[in-house]
């Protein structure tokens, strides 16, 4: 069995959790974006469907399993964040509001990569599986995960370009300046 085939599960884990078990406070979900007290802090739509946390120098992100690649035994994932902001501003099939809340959640994405990249800070990754929105048809649902799970492995990011738009997270990799302290 393969790292990736390992990477699967049929847990229905919530984000709020895996967060948590990650090590990332999550105090500020039991209030609305308006200061209301929250019933359920996990369920905080203010928080749970963003798409990247930090915290302490440590940032989580939230990728799909079928993202993540595999050669000779290297787990790497190639997602591109910043492209996808901008090419989601431009998808028609999407309503305005929809487009907006995408580019913003791949746009903050794209930051905390680059401050992991900058900052030497590890990465955690919360891989989700499900039923993913296909941007060539106008009518198809948005995305909805059915499975997730936090990698136990920390990963770093190996390369980040904003540039050429171009990054890398490689699994059990340590930040060279973890390393060095």
């Amino acid at each position: 069995m393969t790292v990736i085939e390992r990477l699967k599960t049929s847990e229905r884990s919530r984000v709020y959790d895996l967060l948590t078990e990650a090590g990332v406070n999550v105090k500020g979900w039991e209030k609305s974006g308006n200061g209301r007290k929250i019933k359920n802090p996990a369920s905080n739509p203010a928080h749970c469907r963003k798409w990247a946390f930090s915290d302490k120098g440590l940032v989580v992100l939230n990728v799909w399993h079928d993202q993540l690649k595999e050669v000779n035994g290297e787990v790497y994932c190639e997602v591109d964040p910043g492209k996808y902001s901008e090419d989601v501003k431009k998808d028609t099939s999407m309503s305005v509001n929809a487009r907006n809340v995408a580019s913003r959640k791949a746009h903050d994405m794209d930051e905390l990569i680059k401050t992991a990249y900058e900052n030497g800070w590890p990465v955690r990754l919360i891989i989700g599986e499900g039923s993913r929105r296909n941007s060539n048809d106008s009518v198809s649902k948005p995305s909805r995960v059915a499975h997730r799970l936090l990698d136990p492995e920390p990963w770093s990011v190996e390369k980040y370009d904003q540039h050429a738009a171009e990054w890398r997270l490689i699994r059990g990799a340590i930040p060279d300046t973890l390393i060095s302290l």
